[in-house]
């Protein structure tokens, strides 16, 4: 499958900040069960605020799950718990298999390495150029590889989002739509088995949020990556959705198809489809 004028297969993932990224790995085979996330019964308060209270869903093998729901029911803080960057006060979390909370840090870490998190900033450093950016997470991940390895990898994934023009660019020099698609490609730069999106098409124009939308399900369809990903985007959910959970009071108020949903005559699932 191609994007931009170039298949897919070239890509590889990378680490995000905090150390939630993907070393180099073959394809992954699906699980046993075909189920790669499994949260049941996830609880988490802030203060005397519960964010979370009792949400259960799988995420399977190859799958773009849509989160969507609005603002506050816990969005952003479900992918931070599956990452352990936020712990949950309650509930199970397994990640390929493993339950997250009988690991130790070495083990978590090592989970991580197999995830891409793309952030809503795109998470560059600002102080690197491009080019720098997307080594970062080669030189870290894959040590050992030669200048001309590195040059490879880095050139070819920022052509298959368009940015090869932008290479030797600082961040500050790039459009909101330009961070977002470098961002993301410094997240592919390592070929992850799960990709974890947090709102990849906020504040792009209608035609980049098409490109990325594409883009999400050019990398599931290719590597059966599977994914996250929360929006409040229609045109997103309905381009990249197999499933769409809806949160609401920090549960899974709804769970369906775009269609299924969208054709809903429940009053909180019409407030965000219509």
């Amino acid at each position: 499958m191609a994007f931009f004028g170039l298949t897919l297969p070239f890509m590889a993932t990378a680490a995000n900040e905090p150390d939630v990224g993907a070393k180099a790995a073959m394809p992954t085979e699906a699980p046993q069960d075909g189920v790669v996330i499994r949260v049941q019964n996830l609880q988490k308060t802030f203060g005397d605020k519960q964010i979370l209270s009792g949400l259960t869903v799988d995420l399977h093998h190859g799958e773009n799950l849509v989160v969507m729901g609005k603002s506050g029911t816990g969005k952003s803080v479900l992918i931070k718990c599956i990452v352990r960057l936020i712990e949950p006060d309650a509930g199970r979390i397994e990640v390929f298999g493993q339950d997250m909370d009988g690991l130790d840090d070495d083990a978590v870490d090592a989970l991580r390495l197999r995830m891409g998190f793309l952030f809503q900033s795109g998470a560059l450093y600002d102080s690197m150029s491009v080019r720098e950016n997307m080594e970062f997470p080669l030189r870290r991940h894959q040590k050992g590889l030669s200048r001309r390895q590195i040059n490879q990898q880095v050139e070819q994934v920022l052509t298959s989002v368009g940015l090869m023009h932008a290479i030797d660019k600082m961040p500050a020099e790039l459009s909101g739509g330009m961070r977002k698609r470098a961002g993301l490609a410094r997240t592919l730069i390592l070929k992850p088995e799960v990709m974890l999106y947090d709102e990849p098409t906020t504040g792009l124009d209608t035609a980049t949020s098409h490109e990325i939308s594409d883009l999400i399900n050019a990398v599931r369809d290719e590597y059966r990556v599977s994914s996250i990903i929360i929006t409040h985007d229609l045109p997103c959910a309905r381009t990249c959705a197999d499933r769409i959970m809806i949160l609401k009071e920090g549960k899974v108020g709804a769970l369906g198809t775009y269609d299924e949903l969208d054709a809903s005559d429940d009053p909180f699932v019409r407030s965000l489809f219509h």
